[in-house]
């Protein structure tokens, strides 16, 4: 009903806040940790579904190395 259109409306602003400064920089960052993957579907997310025309930077987080 209504109080979830208006908690609707004041994330979505919320949200503008946050991200537009960093678009009008120029750069937005995207964060990807690689606990992402090992997720059940559907909350799985792998490398293949970031978007690269979202992202001017990408931070992969914690990376597996082998010996």
């Amino acid at each position: 009903g209504q109080v979830n259109k208006m908690r609707l409306l004041l994330l979505a602003t919320v949200f503008a806040a946050c991200v537009f400064p960093y678009v009008a920089a120029g750069r937005f960052v995207c964060y990807f940790p690689n606990w992402a993957i090992e997720r059940q579907e559907p909350w799985q997310f792998g490398v293949d579904n970031i978007d690269t025309k979202l992202c001017t930077h990408l931070v992969y987080a914690f990376a597996d190395l082998d010996e």
